[in-house]
């Protein structure tokens, strides 16, 4: 069963509680090189769906649901700070940025949680700012989700 009332209401939650106030995924496919917008996935098990089908992930059902053309880079274990599980994809979150620029995606969708559990304050502030301007630097057109 597809859940997506549930999951758009969580995803809207969470952007409230950063101090979001509204949530627009839509993508203009006029603006884009294709029919279909290209999005990315950045982040941990959670954005992965660990445990489900790849295409059960919450933002692939949101992908499917808005006919993006849609690739999930999260990784197990991964955080901005703290490296993915060798099996999955033995990388940080600045690590995945290569692969997400190589797609020229449209919107990029970027989420961390507790994997850097520990992690000093200011080590993993620094290192969020990094990843977040290397991503707006390096994909200047792309919109860019945080979650």
């Amino acid at each position: 069963m597809r859940r997506l009332p549930a999951i758009a209401a969580a995803a809207v939650l969470a952007l409230a509680l950063t101090g979001c106030s509204h949530a627009d995924l839509s993508v203009d496919a006029t603006a884009t090189r294709s029919a279909r917008p290209v999005v990315v996935a950045i982040g941990d098990s959670i954005m992965k769906g660990h445990g489900l089908a790849a295409a059960d992930a919450w933002p692939a059902l949101i992908a499917a649901d808005n006919n993006w053309s849609f690739t999930n880079l999260a990784c197990d274990g991964a955080g901005f700070v703290t490296l993915g599980d060798p099996a999955d994809c033995d990388d940080d979150f600045a690590g995945l940025i290569k692969k997400a620029v190589a797609l020229h995606p449209d919107l990029i969708l970027i989420s961390g949680s507790s994997n850097d559990l520990g992690v000093d304050d200011g080590t993993l502030g620094q290192q969020t700012a990094t990843v977040i301007d290397t991503l707006r630097s390096e994909l200047r057109m792309t919109t860019i989700v945080g979650i």
